[in-house]
Protein backbone atom coordinates (compact mmCIF):
# COMPACT_ATOMS: atom_id res chain seq x y z
CA UNK A 1 0.00 0.00 0.00
CA UNK A 2 2.78 2.42 0.93
CA UNK A 3 4.46 2.07 -2.48
CA UNK A 4 1.19 2.83 -4.27
CA UNK A 5 0.91 6.02 -2.22
CA UNK A 6 4.53 6.93 -3.06
CA UNK A 7 3.75 6.44 -6.74
CA UNK A 8 0.64 8.64 -6.42
CA UNK A 9 2.63 11.42 -4.76
CA UNK A 10 5.41 11.31 -7.37
CA UNK A 11 2.98 11.21 -10.30
CA UNK A 12 1.05 14.15 -8.84
CA UNK A 13 4.27 16.15 -8.64
CA UNK A 14 5.18 15.20 -12.22
CA UNK A 15 1.70 16.14 -13.48
CA UNK A 16 1.82 19.56 -11.81
CA UNK A 17 5.35 20.11 -13.12
CA UNK A 18 4.37 19.23 -16.69
CA UNK A 19 1.45 21.65 -16.63
CA UNK A 20 3.58 24.46 -15.22
CA UNK A 21 6.20 23.79 -17.89
CA UNK A 22 3.91 23.65 -20.94
CA UNK A 23 0.83 25.50 -19.64
CA UNK A 24 -1.42 23.49 -21.94
CA UNK A 25 -4.32 21.25 -20.85
CA UNK A 26 -4.14 19.41 -24.19
CA UNK A 27 -0.42 18.74 -23.81
CA UNK A 28 0.10 15.03 -24.70
CA UNK A 29 2.39 14.38 -21.72
CA UNK A 30 0.00 16.16 -19.33
CA UNK A 31 -2.88 13.95 -20.48
CA UNK A 32 -0.71 10.83 -20.26
CA UNK A 33 0.37 11.72 -16.73
CA UNK A 34 -3.24 12.40 -15.65
CA UNK A 35 -4.35 9.06 -17.12
CA UNK A 36 -1.57 7.22 -15.27
CA UNK A 37 -2.53 8.95 -12.05
CA UNK A 38 -6.17 7.87 -12.44
CA UNK A 39 -5.10 4.31 -13.23
CA UNK A 40 -2.97 4.05 -10.07
CA UNK A 41 -5.84 5.45 -7.98
CA UNK A 42 -8.10 2.73 -9.44
CA UNK A 43 -5.52 0.08 -8.55
CA UNK A 44 -5.53 1.35 -4.95
CA UNK A 45 -9.33 1.03 -4.89
CA UNK A 46 -8.80 -2.45 -6.31
CA UNK A 47 -6.87 -3.44 -3.17
CA UNK A 48 -10.27 -3.77 -1.48
CA UNK A 49 -11.54 -6.13 -4.19
CA UNK A 50 -9.33 -7.84 -6.79
CA UNK A 51 -5.81 -6.41 -6.51
CA UNK A 52 -3.62 -9.08 -4.89
CA UNK A 53 -0.39 -7.21 -5.78
CA UNK A 54 -0.20 -5.49 -2.41
CA UNK A 55 3.60 -5.37 -2.40
CA UNK A 56 4.43 -3.13 -5.33
CA UNK A 57 8.03 -3.56 -6.46
CA UNK A 58 10.31 -0.54 -6.43
CA UNK A 59 11.30 -1.48 -9.98
CA UNK A 60 7.67 -1.20 -11.10
CA UNK A 61 7.51 2.32 -9.63
CA UNK A 62 10.71 3.33 -11.43
CA UNK A 63 9.49 1.91 -14.77
CA UNK A 64 6.21 3.86 -14.57
CA UNK A 65 7.93 7.10 -13.55
CA UNK A 66 10.63 6.75 -16.22
CA UNK A 67 7.97 6.12 -18.89
CA UNK A 68 6.00 9.27 -17.98
CA UNK A 69 9.11 11.46 -17.69
CA UNK A 70 10.52 10.14 -20.98
CA UNK A 71 7.24 10.87 -22.74
CA UNK A 72 7.36 14.43 -21.35
CA UNK A 73 11.00 14.73 -22.47
CA UNK A 74 9.92 13.88 -26.02
CA UNK A 75 7.37 16.70 -25.87
CA UNK A 76 9.92 19.11 -24.43
CA UNK A 77 12.37 18.40 -27.26
CA UNK A 78 9.74 19.03 -29.94
CA UNK A 79 8.56 22.28 -28.37
CA UNK A 80 12.18 23.45 -28.05
CA UNK A 81 12.85 22.68 -31.72
CA UNK A 82 9.68 24.53 -32.76
CA UNK A 83 10.76 27.57 -30.79
CA UNK A 84 14.29 27.57 -32.22
CA UNK A 85 12.90 27.27 -35.72
CA UNK A 86 10.70 30.30 -34.91
CA UNK A 87 7.56 28.38 -35.82
CA UNK A 88 5.77 29.88 -32.81
CA UNK A 89 6.73 33.37 -33.94
CA UNK A 90 5.03 33.04 -37.32
CA UNK A 91 1.90 35.10 -37.68
CA UNK A 92 -1.06 32.85 -37.02
CA UNK A 93 -3.84 32.46 -39.49
CA UNK A 94 -7.42 33.39 -38.79
CA UNK A 95 -9.79 30.52 -38.13
CA UNK A 96 -12.24 29.77 -40.91
CA UNK A 97 -15.07 27.45 -39.94
CA UNK A 98 -18.01 26.94 -42.27
CA UNK A 99 -21.38 25.33 -41.87
CA UNK A 100 -21.18 21.95 -43.57
CA UNK A 101 -23.92 20.66 -45.87
CA UNK A 102 -23.17 17.36 -47.63
CA UNK A 103 -24.70 16.57 -51.01
CA UNK A 104 -27.60 14.14 -50.80
CA UNK A 105 -26.26 11.63 -53.32
CA UNK A 106 -22.99 11.38 -51.33
CA UNK A 107 -24.97 10.73 -48.15
CA UNK A 108 -26.95 8.00 -49.94
CA UNK A 109 -23.72 6.32 -51.08
CA UNK A 110 -22.34 6.46 -47.51
CA UNK A 111 -25.45 4.82 -46.06
CA UNK A 112 -25.60 2.10 -48.73
CA UNK A 113 -21.89 1.35 -48.25
CA UNK A 114 -22.27 1.05 -44.46
CA UNK A 115 -25.34 -1.22 -44.75
CA UNK A 116 -23.53 -3.48 -47.25
CA UNK A 117 -20.48 -3.64 -44.97
CA UNK A 118 -22.58 -4.54 -41.91
CA UNK A 119 -24.33 -7.38 -43.78
CA UNK A 120 -21.13 -8.82 -45.25
CA UNK A 121 -19.27 -8.41 -41.96
CA UNK A 122 -22.05 -10.22 -40.07
CA UNK A 123 -22.01 -13.14 -42.50
CA UNK A 124 -18.24 -13.45 -42.23
CA UNK A 125 -18.04 -13.33 -38.43
CA UNK A 126 -20.87 -15.85 -38.28
CA UNK A 127 -18.73 -18.18 -40.40
CA UNK A 128 -15.76 -17.64 -38.06
CA UNK A 129 -17.92 -18.19 -34.96
CA UNK A 130 -19.08 -21.52 -36.38
CA UNK A 131 -15.48 -22.56 -36.93
CA UNK A 132 -15.01 -21.83 -33.22
CA UNK A 133 -17.91 -24.10 -32.30
CA UNK A 134 -20.84 -21.67 -31.93
CA UNK A 135 -23.75 -22.53 -34.26
CA UNK A 136 -26.46 -20.30 -32.77
CA UNK A 137 -27.94 -17.13 -34.26
CA UNK A 138 -27.65 -14.81 -31.26
CA UNK A 139 -26.07 -11.66 -32.70
CA UNK A 140 -24.20 -10.69 -29.53
CA UNK A 141 -22.85 -14.21 -28.94
CA UNK A 142 -21.67 -14.41 -32.54
CA UNK A 143 -19.80 -11.13 -32.03
CA UNK A 144 -18.37 -12.43 -28.73
CA UNK A 145 -17.09 -15.68 -30.25
CA UNK A 146 -15.62 -13.83 -33.22
CA UNK A 147 -13.76 -11.45 -30.91
CA UNK A 148 -12.67 -14.32 -28.66
CA UNK A 149 -11.19 -16.26 -31.56
CA UNK A 150 -9.56 -13.52 -33.61
CA UNK A 151 -8.67 -10.75 -31.17
CA UNK A 152 -8.03 -12.06 -27.70
CA UNK A 153 -6.79 -15.60 -27.96
CA UNK A 154 -4.74 -16.78 -30.89
CA UNK A 155 -3.54 -16.16 -34.43
CA UNK A 156 -4.28 -19.67 -35.66
CA UNK A 157 -7.09 -18.38 -37.89
CA UNK A 158 -4.60 -16.27 -39.81
CA UNK A 159 -2.29 -19.25 -40.28
CA UNK A 160 -5.17 -21.44 -41.45
CA UNK A 161 -6.54 -18.87 -43.88
CA UNK A 162 -9.69 -18.44 -41.79
CA UNK A 163 -9.30 -14.80 -40.82
CA UNK A 164 -11.80 -12.09 -41.68
CA UNK A 165 -12.22 -11.60 -45.44
CA UNK A 166 -9.64 -9.04 -46.64
CA UNK A 167 -12.19 -7.00 -48.59
CA UNK A 168 -14.58 -6.91 -45.63
CA UNK A 169 -11.74 -5.87 -43.35
CA UNK A 170 -10.87 -2.90 -45.57
CA UNK A 171 -14.54 -1.94 -45.94
CA UNK A 172 -14.81 -1.91 -42.14
CA UNK A 173 -11.84 0.47 -41.92
CA UNK A 174 -13.48 2.82 -44.43
CA UNK A 175 -16.68 2.77 -42.37
CA UNK A 176 -14.72 3.67 -39.25
CA UNK A 177 -13.18 6.61 -41.13
CA UNK A 178 -16.67 7.71 -42.20
CA UNK A 179 -17.53 7.69 -38.50
CA UNK A 180 -14.75 10.18 -37.70
CA UNK A 181 -15.68 12.44 -40.60
CA UNK A 182 -19.35 12.54 -39.61
CA UNK A 183 -18.41 13.21 -35.98
CA UNK A 184 -16.49 16.24 -37.22
CA UNK A 185 -19.50 17.39 -39.25
CA UNK A 186 -21.85 17.11 -36.27
CA UNK A 187 -19.48 18.84 -33.83
CA UNK A 188 -18.66 21.58 -36.32
CA UNK A 189 -22.30 22.35 -37.11
CA UNK A 190 -23.31 22.16 -33.46
CA UNK A 191 -20.67 24.70 -32.44
CA UNK A 192 -21.90 27.00 -35.21
CA UNK A 193 -25.48 26.58 -33.94
CA UNK A 194 -26.37 25.11 -37.33
CA UNK A 195 -28.62 22.36 -36.00
CA UNK A 196 -31.75 22.16 -38.16
CA UNK A 197 -30.57 20.65 -41.43
CA UNK A 198 -30.68 17.25 -43.12
CA UNK A 199 -26.89 16.82 -43.00
CA UNK A 200 -26.88 16.54 -39.21
CA UNK A 201 -29.75 14.03 -39.24
CA UNK A 202 -28.11 11.86 -41.89
CA UNK A 203 -24.76 12.09 -40.09
CA UNK A 204 -26.46 10.70 -36.99
CA UNK A 205 -27.94 7.87 -39.09
CA UNK A 206 -24.50 7.12 -40.51
CA UNK A 207 -23.01 7.05 -37.00
CA UNK A 208 -25.71 4.64 -35.82
CA UNK A 209 -24.70 2.32 -38.68
CA UNK A 210 -21.01 2.65 -37.80
CA UNK A 211 -21.72 2.04 -34.10
CA UNK A 212 -23.65 -1.10 -35.03
CA UNK A 213 -20.62 -2.28 -36.99
CA UNK A 214 -18.47 -1.62 -33.92
CA UNK A 215 -20.91 -3.73 -31.91
CA UNK A 216 -20.55 -6.59 -34.39
CA UNK A 217 -16.80 -6.32 -34.05
CA UNK A 218 -17.27 -7.37 -30.41
CA UNK A 219 -15.48 -4.58 -28.55
CA UNK A 220 -16.44 -1.45 -26.63
CA UNK A 221 -13.17 0.47 -26.78
CA UNK A 222 -13.95 1.94 -30.20
CA UNK A 223 -16.95 3.77 -28.73
CA UNK A 224 -14.67 5.58 -26.31
CA UNK A 225 -12.24 6.31 -29.13
CA UNK A 226 -15.06 8.08 -30.97
CA UNK A 227 -16.08 9.95 -27.81
CA UNK A 228 -12.51 11.14 -27.21
CA UNK A 229 -12.29 12.14 -30.86
CA UNK A 230 -15.49 14.22 -30.58
CA UNK A 231 -14.29 15.86 -27.34
CA UNK A 232 -10.92 16.82 -28.80
CA UNK A 233 -12.48 18.24 -31.97
CA UNK A 234 -15.02 20.22 -29.93
CA UNK A 235 -12.42 21.66 -27.56
CA UNK A 236 -9.95 22.42 -30.35
CA UNK A 237 -12.47 24.25 -32.55
CA UNK A 238 -13.99 26.09 -29.56
CA UNK A 239 -10.68 27.44 -28.30
CA UNK A 240 -9.54 28.42 -31.79
CA UNK A 241 -12.80 29.97 -32.94
CA UNK A 242 -13.78 31.82 -29.79
CA UNK A 243 -10.23 32.59 -28.65
CA UNK A 244 -10.87 31.20 -25.17
CA UNK A 245 -8.57 29.13 -23.00
CA UNK A 246 -9.21 25.49 -22.17
CA UNK A 247 -8.94 26.38 -18.50
CA UNK A 248 -11.94 28.68 -18.89
CA UNK A 249 -13.96 25.83 -20.43
CA UNK A 250 -13.00 23.45 -17.60
CA UNK A 251 -13.89 25.98 -14.89
CA UNK A 252 -17.23 26.68 -16.56
CA UNK A 253 -18.28 23.12 -17.33
CA UNK A 254 -16.40 20.97 -14.81
CA UNK A 255 -19.60 19.83 -13.10
CA UNK A 256 -21.18 18.73 -16.38
CA UNK A 257 -17.92 17.06 -17.39
CA UNK A 258 -17.79 15.16 -14.10
CA UNK A 259 -21.40 13.97 -14.45
CA UNK A 260 -20.75 13.06 -18.08
CA UNK A 261 -17.65 11.06 -17.14
CA UNK A 262 -19.54 9.12 -14.48
CA UNK A 263 -22.37 8.54 -16.96
CA UNK A 264 -19.95 7.17 -19.57
CA UNK A 265 -18.49 4.75 -17.03
CA UNK A 266 -21.99 3.50 -16.20
CA UNK A 267 -22.83 3.07 -19.90
CA UNK A 268 -19.52 1.28 -20.44
CA UNK A 269 -20.47 -1.15 -17.67
CA UNK A 270 -24.11 -1.60 -18.71
CA UNK A 271 -23.33 -2.48 -22.34
CA UNK A 272 -21.32 -5.52 -21.26
CA UNK A 273 -24.18 -7.87 -22.34
CA UNK A 274 -24.06 -6.37 -25.86
CA UNK A 275 -20.58 -7.85 -26.24
CA UNK A 276 -21.75 -11.29 -25.10
CA UNK A 277 -20.56 -10.92 -21.49
CA UNK A 278 -22.40 -10.87 -18.17
CA UNK A 279 -22.76 -7.90 -15.87
CA UNK A 280 -20.51 -7.99 -12.82
CA UNK A 281 -22.16 -7.94 -9.40
CA UNK A 282 -19.92 -5.10 -8.22
CA UNK A 283 -19.62 -2.14 -10.58
CA UNK A 284 -16.87 -0.48 -8.51
CA UNK A 285 -14.79 -3.65 -8.56
CA UNK A 286 -15.22 -4.04 -12.32
CA UNK A 287 -14.43 -0.42 -13.24
CA UNK A 288 -11.47 -0.24 -10.85
CA UNK A 289 -10.13 -3.40 -12.48
CA UNK A 290 -10.64 -2.20 -16.03
CA UNK A 291 -8.87 1.11 -15.46
CA UNK A 292 -6.51 0.05 -12.66
CA UNK A 293 -5.14 -3.33 -13.77
CA UNK A 294 -2.02 -2.13 -15.71
CA UNK A 295 0.35 -1.36 -12.80
CA UNK A 296 -0.56 -4.47 -10.71
CA UNK A 297 -0.19 -6.57 -13.90
CA UNK A 298 3.21 -4.99 -14.53
CA UNK A 299 4.21 -5.85 -10.97
CA UNK A 300 3.08 -9.45 -11.50
CA UNK A 301 5.14 -9.64 -14.71
CA UNK A 302 8.26 -8.44 -12.91
CA UNK A 303 7.86 -11.22 -10.34
CA UNK A 304 7.68 -13.95 -12.98
CA UNK A 305 10.50 -15.70 -14.80
CA UNK A 306 11.00 -14.20 -18.28
CA UNK A 307 11.08 -16.17 -21.53
CA UNK A 308 13.71 -15.24 -24.07
CA UNK A 309 12.56 -13.32 -27.13
CA UNK A 310 12.43 -15.21 -30.40
CA UNK A 311 12.98 -12.11 -32.56
CA UNK A 312 14.31 -8.60 -31.97
CA UNK A 313 11.70 -6.18 -30.62
CA UNK A 314 9.24 -9.04 -30.30
CA UNK A 315 6.61 -7.24 -28.21
CA UNK A 316 7.29 -3.59 -29.05
CA UNK A 317 7.21 -3.97 -32.84
CA UNK A 318 4.38 -6.47 -32.95
CA UNK A 319 2.71 -4.66 -35.85
CA UNK A 320 5.83 -4.80 -38.00
CA UNK A 321 6.38 -8.47 -37.14
CA UNK A 322 2.84 -9.22 -38.29
CA UNK A 323 3.39 -7.26 -41.51
CA UNK A 324 6.66 -9.11 -42.22
CA UNK A 325 4.83 -12.41 -41.74
CA UNK A 326 2.07 -11.44 -44.17
CA UNK A 327 4.68 -10.37 -46.74
CA UNK A 328 6.48 -13.71 -46.30
CA UNK A 329 9.58 -11.88 -45.04
CA UNK A 330 9.53 -13.71 -41.72
CA UNK A 331 8.36 -17.06 -40.37
CA UNK A 332 7.55 -15.57 -36.98
CA UNK A 333 3.92 -14.67 -36.37
CA UNK A 334 3.39 -12.22 -33.52
CA UNK A 335 0.78 -13.38 -30.98
CA UNK A 336 -1.90 -10.78 -30.28
CA UNK A 337 -1.83 -11.55 -26.57
CA UNK A 338 1.47 -12.57 -25.01
CA UNK A 339 0.32 -13.55 -21.52
CA UNK A 340 -2.50 -13.29 -19.01
CA UNK A 341 -2.70 -12.39 -15.34
CA UNK A 342 -5.55 -13.59 -13.13
CA UNK A 343 -7.03 -11.58 -10.26
CA UNK A 344 -9.81 -12.83 -7.99
CA UNK A 345 -12.39 -10.57 -6.40
CA UNK A 346 -12.38 -11.08 -2.63
CA UNK A 347 -16.13 -10.58 -2.19
CA UNK A 348 -17.67 -12.29 -5.24
CA UNK A 349 -14.84 -14.76 -5.98
CA UNK A 350 -15.10 -13.66 -9.61
CA UNK A 351 -11.87 -14.12 -11.57
CA UNK A 352 -10.67 -11.20 -13.67
CA UNK A 353 -8.09 -11.75 -16.41
CA UNK A 354 -5.76 -9.00 -17.59
CA UNK A 355 -3.47 -8.75 -20.60
CA UNK A 356 -2.54 -5.09 -20.11
CA UNK A 357 0.74 -4.21 -18.39
CA UNK A 358 1.25 -0.54 -19.40
CA UNK A 359 3.06 0.31 -22.63
CA UNK A 360 6.36 0.40 -20.71
CA UNK A 361 6.22 -3.36 -20.13
CA UNK A 362 6.73 -4.08 -23.83
CA UNK A 363 9.66 -1.65 -24.05
CA UNK A 364 11.25 -3.03 -20.89
CA UNK A 365 10.78 -6.65 -21.99
CA UNK A 366 12.57 -6.03 -25.29
CA UNK A 367 15.19 -3.39 -24.48
CA UNK A 368 15.33 -2.83 -20.70
CA UNK A 369 15.27 0.64 -19.17
CA UNK A 370 16.91 2.23 -22.22
CA UNK A 371 13.95 0.95 -24.23
CA UNK A 372 11.48 2.51 -21.81
CA UNK A 373 13.27 5.85 -22.18
CA UNK A 374 13.71 5.88 -25.96
CA UNK A 375 10.40 4.30 -26.96
CA UNK A 376 8.33 6.48 -24.61
CA UNK A 377 10.23 9.57 -25.70
CA UNK A 378 9.55 8.87 -29.38
CA UNK A 379 5.82 8.50 -28.74
CA UNK A 380 5.75 11.87 -26.95
CA UNK A 381 7.89 13.38 -29.72
CA UNK A 382 5.56 12.28 -32.54
CA UNK A 383 2.24 13.17 -30.90
CA UNK A 384 3.50 16.58 -29.77
CA UNK A 385 4.87 17.33 -33.24
CA UNK A 386 1.50 16.61 -34.88
CA UNK A 387 -0.34 18.54 -32.15
CA UNK A 388 1.81 21.66 -32.58
CA UNK A 389 1.55 21.43 -36.35
CA UNK A 390 -2.23 21.21 -36.03
CA UNK A 391 -2.26 24.31 -33.83
CA UNK A 392 -0.28 26.46 -36.26
CA UNK A 393 -1.20 25.04 -39.66
CA UNK A 394 -4.62 23.49 -39.04
CA UNK A 395 -6.29 21.41 -41.70
CA UNK A 396 -9.45 19.40 -41.30
CA UNK A 397 -7.87 16.14 -42.45
CA UNK A 398 -5.04 16.60 -39.93
CA UNK A 399 -7.56 17.40 -37.17
CA UNK A 400 -9.55 14.24 -37.97
CA UNK A 401 -6.37 12.14 -38.20
CA UNK A 402 -5.05 13.39 -34.85
CA UNK A 403 -8.43 12.88 -33.18
CA UNK A 404 -8.47 9.32 -34.59
CA UNK A 405 -5.21 8.44 -32.81
CA UNK A 406 -5.71 10.77 -29.84
CA UNK A 407 -6.82 7.90 -27.59
CA UNK A 408 -3.37 6.29 -27.91
CA UNK A 409 -1.92 8.98 -25.63
CA UNK A 410 -4.25 7.96 -22.81
CA UNK A 411 -4.10 4.27 -23.67
CA UNK A 412 -0.32 4.29 -23.17
CA UNK A 413 -1.29 3.68 -19.56
CA UNK A 414 -2.84 0.33 -20.50
CA UNK A 415 -0.76 -0.92 -23.42
CA UNK A 416 1.33 0.26 -26.34
CA UNK A 417 -0.68 0.89 -29.49
CA UNK A 418 1.72 3.34 -31.10
CA UNK A 419 4.27 0.86 -32.44
CA UNK A 420 1.63 -1.83 -33.02
CA UNK A 421 -1.02 0.31 -34.77
CA UNK A 422 0.40 3.75 -35.57
CA UNK A 423 3.66 2.58 -37.16
CA UNK A 424 1.76 0.22 -39.39
CA UNK A 425 0.34 -0.08 -42.90
CA UNK A 426 -3.00 0.93 -41.38
CA UNK A 427 -1.62 4.46 -40.88
CA UNK A 428 -1.15 4.79 -44.64
CA UNK A 429 -4.66 3.44 -45.24
CA UNK A 430 -6.16 5.86 -42.71
CA UNK A 431 -4.30 8.89 -44.08
CA UNK A 432 -5.33 8.12 -47.64
CA UNK A 433 -8.85 7.27 -46.53
CA UNK A 434 -9.31 10.56 -44.65
CA UNK A 435 -7.85 12.57 -47.53
CA UNK A 436 -9.98 10.86 -50.18
CA UNK A 437 -13.27 10.48 -48.28
CA UNK A 438 -12.82 13.87 -46.61
CA UNK A 439 -12.40 15.59 -49.96
CA UNK A 440 -15.38 13.75 -51.47
CA UNK A 441 -17.68 14.51 -48.52
CA UNK A 442 -16.41 17.93 -47.41
CA UNK A 443 -15.02 19.26 -50.68
CA UNK A 444 -12.63 22.17 -50.34
CA UNK A 445 -13.52 22.44 -46.65
CA UNK A 446 -11.19 19.50 -46.00
CA UNK A 447 -8.17 21.55 -47.06
CA UNK A 448 -7.97 24.11 -44.26
CA UNK A 449 -9.58 25.43 -41.10
CA UNK A 450 -8.06 28.87 -41.45
CA UNK A 451 -7.44 31.52 -44.02
CA UNK A 452 -4.40 33.75 -43.96
CA UNK A 453 -4.69 37.14 -42.38
CA UNK A 454 -4.19 39.95 -44.85
CA UNK A 455 -1.41 42.29 -43.96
Amino acid sequence: MIYYLILIIVLTGITVGIFKLFKDFLSPSFLYSIAMLVSVLCSIIGLMFWNNQTNLQFKAIIIVIVAVLSFALGEFIVRTVFKKQKIFKLKKEKLKVKKIVVKKYIIAIEIIFIIATCIWFYLDIKRIARIGGYFGNNLFKIAYHYRKMTTLVTTELLENGQALNVIVSQMKKMCYILGYINIFILVNNFLLNFKKNYTNITSLIILVGVFFLVLLNGGRMQYFVYILSALFIAVFISTQKENVKIGDIIRKYWQKMLVGGIGLCLVFYLILPLSGRKLDNNIISYLSFYFGAPVPSLNYYLNEEKEENIVWGQETFQGLQSLFYKLKLSNYIAPITTEWVKFQDKSSQKVYTSNIFTSAKRYYNDFGFIGVVLCSMLVGFVFTGIYLLLNHKPKIFLLILYSMYYYMIIDQVRDDLFYASFININLVINVLGILLLGYIILGENSLSLRKKVKK
